[in-house]
């Protein structure tokens, strides 16, 4: 597995995240363990601000709120329930979901774009372009170190 750095940079980000979590909760160190599966689900079930929807929405295309406070008044028969269609809408809904959260993250990076380029005046009018000469500056042969370079 080869270096790759924005996956390396989000899964930091998220251990960061966790760790912290699991700083706040946790009263004795040594029983991190005890508490992490909660965290997780904690961490995974709260809507992010790239998305705006929670991991396990955007996964599995509902929110995991565990089981409800109103009991149906009737009965759910399997009868009631017509799978094929049933499949199809959750994929939907699913693909739905997705698409509309990479649009969100798309526009979410943009600005955050626009931001680092304004705090590091950063001007489209200096970067290069296609067409321009550029220098590119080659390695060099590998030289004992006694040896002077020229």
């Amino acid at each position: 597995m080869g270096y790759n750095l924005r996956e390396n940079y989000i899964t930091e980000r998220a251990i960061g995240t966790l760790t912290g979590m699991l700083r706040k909760q946790t009263t004795i160190p040594a029983e991190w363990d005890k508490i992490l599966p909660m965290t997780v689900f904690a961490y995974n079930s709260a809507p992010h601000d790239a998305t705006r929807e929670s991991p396990f929405y955007i996964l599995h295309a509902f929110d995991p709120n565990g089981p409800s406070k109103k009991i149906p008044r009737q009965e759910l028969s399997w009868r009631h329930i017509e799978f094929d269609y049933y499949k199809f809408e959750l994929l939907n809904c699913i693909e739905h979901a997705q698409r509309c959260a990479k649009e969100i993250n798309e526009e979410y990076g943009e600005d955050m774009k626009e931001k680092y380029d304004r705090s590091n005046k950063v001007e489209a009018r200096k970067l290069p372009k296609v067409g321009d000469r550029a220098y590119m500056e080659l390695p060099r042969e590998r030289v004992c170190r006694g040896s002077q370079n020229w």
